[in-house]
């Protein structure tokens, strides 16, 4: 798995692109290229939440468990795929955690059913989500930064990062909706447009 205390390696902790104050867009601009985010220059300069203090002062001292949804469904590896699909569309959710006991296996995500089973014409009924799921997924703990755990969705693109303990067992599931209803609307609006932003650019 890829925890988010693997990310310490990332140039300067992954200071989402904006380590300085947005006073000072050429020098954030410099960030975001060395990260390879996709952050909108403009929007940078004119928006606070880009600031890394703006950010810090909107989310200050809240942790993953604070924002985190405990007991999240779950499947196992031998769950269907179209199980897992109708559990997804049950819940209004885009992924869930595989289990293998207690132990967070992999996520079963929709783009997995879409581009690993429907898209390869191979049939969902009784397929085990083991066969098509992502099985490195990135993870927070409970008492991690809420901070840290936003600049990885970020960073990966990703709205819904599974919580594990120190022996990789789930122990939660940390959500965009998690964060958008405990902290402020204002700061944490703008976080997701920028994880939710499509991507440019031609496509090779």
């Amino acid at each position: 798995m890829i925890s988010i205390h693997a990310q310490i390696g990332i140039p300067t902790s992954i200071r989402f692109a904006a380590l300085v104050s947005a006073k000072c867009p050429q020098i954030a601009l410099s960030k975001r290229t060395e990260l390879g985010l996709t952050f909108d220059h403009a929007r940078l300069k004119e928006s606070p939440l880009l600031s890394y203090w703006a950010l810090k002062e909107e989310i200050m001292g809240s942790k993953v468990h604070e924002h985190m949804t405990e007991r999240p469904r779950c499947v196992t590896s031998e769950t269907p795929v179209s199980e897992a699909a109708e559990l997804m569309a049950s819940e209004d959710v885009g992924s869930l955690p595989i289990l293998d006991g207690e132990t967070l296996a992999g996520v079963i995500t929709d783009r997995d059913i879409v581009i690993r089973a429907v898209a390869m014409k191979k049939d969902p009924q009784g397929m085990p989500v083991r066969e098509i799921a992502t099985h490195d997924p990135v993870t927070v703990r409970a008492d991690d930064d809420l901070a840290d755990a936003l600049k990885l969705m970020a960073t990966y693109q990703v709205r819904r990062l599974p919580v594990v303990d120190e022996d990789n067992r789930l122990v939660g599931v940390l959500a965009q909706a998690d964060v958008a209803m405990g902290a402020k609307e204002k700061a944490v609006g703008e976080m997701v447009e920028e994880i939710s932003q499509a991507p440019t650019g031609p496509r090779v």
